[in-house]
């Protein structure tokens, strides 16, 4: 359950969406859904403040400033509105700017949807807003379905580095003139009480996705694994496809290859790995949804 504010305005540009997002603080509004969603120990979605896009029959949209709330807050002159159950595709953006937002909502609906195998379902999308430690970060909430028509496979470059990722990344923005739509640090992740994260490794780079034209290389620092040692392990394939065909390839190119990193379920991926075929390729192998 939610409560919330329309905003009211017509959205049509950038600049409207800046001028709302504007207003909302302005007049207080967020501070009030931060207090509203300060007092949720048990949220879903742990947001300081939600925006709730919700296409009308006539093709317009409507925006909601909005607090996720139990049923029994109070919450005044605030609309409330329940957001259906659902399977939710979720992109994190590097920051709650804006620009950072509108690169990642490019990502997510101009590359990642036309090869996931997944399509939208028809409820509101959300744009959560949080803070950790200070940092202040959003990240995009779109309600999925399995798309069963399609069996999709991607393919891309991967490309590691030993500590050197953050310094590749700005290389290759000038080189390319692109920029990043995705970058992920090690210290993001979810913590794991097995395996603290030492101090050296908080600022590596987990996974970062830059924009190449129509298409997009992923890199990162290599750690935790022997990877990555000679430089033949530096460049990698992707195959981002089913959860079937993953544990498939993996069987099959390891009968006469090598296990780089057995398959398991990660926070990203339900079954991904890396395996080295008799030939030394380096295929990493990563299931979607």
């Amino acid at each position: 359950m939610i409560a919330g504010s329309n905003m009211q305005l017509p959205i049509q540009s950038a600049e409207d969406v800046k001028k709302i997002f504007e207003e909302a603080h302005k007049s207080g509004l967020v501070s009030k859904l931060g207090e509203l969603s300060a007092a949720k120990a048990d949220s879903v979605t742990k947001a300081t403040y939600l925006g709730i896009a919700v296409t009308k029959e006539a093709g317009d949209m409507d925006y909601y400033f909005a607090a996720e709330i139990s049923e029994e807050a109070e919450v005044n002159d605030l609309e409330t509105m329940a957001i259906p159950a659902a399977r939710w595709a979720i992109f994190t953006s590097g920051s709650a700017s804006l620009e950072d937002i509108g690169r990642l909502e490019q990502y997510a609906y101009g590359e990642w949807f036309s090869k996931s195998g997944y399509k939208i379902v028809d409820i509101p999308q959300m744009n959560v807003f949080l803070s950790d430690d200070g940092r202040e970060y959003a990240e995009l909430w779109i309600p999925i379905v399995e798309d069963v028509e399609e069996n999709p496979m991607r393919i891309r470059p991967y490309l590691t580095f030993a500590g050197q990722c953050a310094e590749a990344i700005e290389l290759y923005k000038r080189a390319f003139k692109t920029d990043t739509l995705q970058v992920v640090k090690f210290s993001d992740m979810p913590p794991d009480p097995n395996f603290p994260l030492p101090d050296e490794a908080k600022d590596l780079i987990l996974q970062a996705i830059m924009q190449f034209g129509n298409d997009a290389i992923r890199l990162s620092d290599c750690f935790g694994v022997t990877l990555n040692e000679q430089e033949s392990e530096r460049t990698s394939i992707v195959v981002e496809t089913s959860t079937e065909l993953v544990q498939h390839a993996f069987a099959v190119l390891a009968e006469e290859g090598r296990v780089g990193i057995e398959l398991s379920e990660q926070f990203y991926s339900p079954c991904t790995g890396v395996v080295f075929d008799k030939f030394g390729v380096m295929w990493n192998l990563v299931a979607q949804g």
